[in-house]
């Protein structure tokens, strides 16, 4: 069953669900690595080397997070929503929109953030050449702002703050979405986590 029905999500979207989460997991993984080795990439050529192939990874699978929020939002649209179990009340039916209209956002503005700030950051002798790979190729990306100093209003300084703290935020996001998840098929022993899951119904 490809399309959503009023009591379960389809194959499309729990497939979209569950490879995001594995993005994100890499994304995650390689966005702290490439941070701990940024310092030392400026200073051997061999640390170098493997920053870029992890950098390559990041932002690549940055790009495809995008896409594939993008298509999962117009899929969402354009489809059938399955509805909250019976018994809701009025206020976890607000909180359970907002959790997840604040999720998409998230997944929207953390990918976003990060391209800009590669976007605004100019190659420096202090900060090395700014590179934004779709896979091992530089360039194919276009910078979605120009250049700027790097302490102005809007430049590295924001942007680099900006997406890491809006990853902080998702973090905790993703965190109340799992409990909530973990909760509803512990405790109350409800259909809320077997609809999403891979063959569940």
């Amino acid at each position: 069953m490809l399309q959503n029905t009023k009591t379960s999500w389809g194959s499309v979207s729990k497939s979209l669900h569950w490879v995001m989460l594995l993005l994100i997991i890499v994304e995650v993984a390689s966005g702290f690595l490439m941070s701990a080795t940024y310092g030392f990439a400026l200073k051997y050529p061999d640390v170098n080397s493997f920053h870029d192939v992890i950098a390559q990874i990041h932002h690549t699978n940055g790009f495809f997070l995008l896409l594939l929020v993008v298509f999962r939002l117009v899929w969402r649209f354009k489809g059938v929503v399955p509805q909250l179990p019976s018994g809701f009340s009025r206020f976890k039916q607000v909180t359970a929109k907002f959790t997840h209209g604040l999720l998409y956002a998230l997944l929207l503005l953390v990918p976003l953030s990060g391209w800009a700030a590669l976007s605004v950051l100019a190659d420096s002798a202090e900060y090395g050449i700014t590179h934004i790979w779709f896979f091992a190729s530089d360039g194919i990306i276009p910078q979605i702002l120009p250049n700027q100093d790097i302490n102005s209003l809007f430049g590295y300084s924001f942007f680099g703050k900006t997406h890491r703290y809006l990853l902080v935020a998702g973090g905790v996001i993703v965190a109340i979405h799992v409990l909530a998840s973990l909760w509803h098929h512990l405790v109350r022993k409800d259909q809320i986590l077997l609809r999403m899951w891979p063959g569940g119904r």
